[in-house]
């Protein structure tokens, strides 16, 4: 375990933390829009949710290696005499109840969940939760991610890569569609965060004024105990604005900022899959025509693009 600790707390070389959109940052950004891109290609055409849930419980089981490693590099210290042993005193940061450490928890209670409307409303708001933490980090404000410390600048490129990952999959191969419902669905469960990030806030706040716990936790960030670093970055944009209004009006804020990225994500599928969903429908037709009946029932159940005519097709 020493040994693991040394060699995740090595810096790089230069003593500098990476650059946004500079070739560390690139690399990392490229080679998972590349990857989700090409993924969402080639299971454009298939409606299992063996699939999906397949796709997304191997991407959760990324998001999990990395967030332990982080867990022994932030808590794990190693004393005078060689001995290690753990806390989270001036590691508060790492404690995993921040806004993208959320998908560590719905993940999974989609992956388990037998009700087929519960899975709906996660799998929306998974998608549109991943789309949106990982991109604004991945993709529009990477500045105060990295750190001179090479596995945490490593950790948020692996991690917030996987969650734009989960997001374009999700959304580009339509398991997740534009629509008033999954609007809702992300609100209803964005308040529900909330209502629980304000209760505990309050909880852990209190017991940590009684000195019974030595870190103070801060659920999402929005502790209206503690200064808010949302507001901060916000009253650069917009001057004026309180600690107590990003508490009070974060799912507000928060599905605002969530559907103007996946609008734009969903803009971008309309120009860009949808001319692969067209290539694929002449071949899928091409298909069906050399098909038997058998064989077009088969076909027509197993993908997306099942029609009237195709239906009616099948009886003949």
């Amino acid at each position: 375990m020493v040994k693991l600790l040394q060699f995740l707390d090595r810096d790089f070389a230069s003593g500098e933390p990476p650059k946004a959109f500079k070739t560390f940052h690139l690399i990392f950004l490229f080679s998972f829009l590349v990857f989700a891109i090409v993924l969402s290609i080639i299971l454009y055409k298939s409606r299992s949710e063996k699939v999906t849930r397949l796709v997304v419980g191997l991407s959760w089981m990324v998001l999990v290696v990395v967030e332990i490693f982080k867990q022994i590099y932030a808590t794990g210290h190693i004393d005078k005499n060689g001995k290690v042993y753990w806390t989270y005193e001036g590691a508060a940061y790492a404690i995993p109840l921040v806004l993208c450490s959320m998908p560590l928890y719905f993940i999974p209670m989609y992956l388990i969940s037998w009700n087929k409307k519960v899975r709906k409303v996660l799998l929306d708001f998974i998608c549109v939760y991943n789309l949106y933490g990982g991109a604004f980090v991945m993709m529009i404000y990477p500045g105060d991610v990295f750190t001179k410390n090479i596995f945490i600048s490593f950790h948020t490129m692996i991690f917030h890569g996987t969650m734009l990952f989960i997001g374009i999959f999700l959304l580009w191969t339509q398991r997740v569609k534009m629509s008033f419902r999954t609007i809702l669905n992300t609100f209803i469960i964005l308040c529900m965060l909330w209502i629980v990030a304000i209760v505990g806030n309050e909880f852990f706040y209190q017991l940590h004024k009684a000195k019974k716990i030595n870190v103070l936790v801060d659920i999402l960030n929005i502790s209206h105990r503690r200064p808010n670093p949302f507001a901060a970055t916000i009253a650069q944009i917009v001057p004026g604005v309180k600690d107590w209004m990003v508490t009070a009006f974060y799912p507000l804020f928060t599905l605002m900022v969530c559907y103007t990225i996946f609008t734009v994500f969903w803009a971008a599928w309309l120009l860009i899959p949808n001319m692969i969903e067209k290539a694929w429908k002449k071949d899928r037709k091409i298909t069906l025509q050399l098909a038997s009946k058998k064989r077009r029932e088969k076909l027509i159940a197993e993908t997306f693009y099942a029609t009237p005519a195709e239906l009616l097709n099948t009886n003949q």
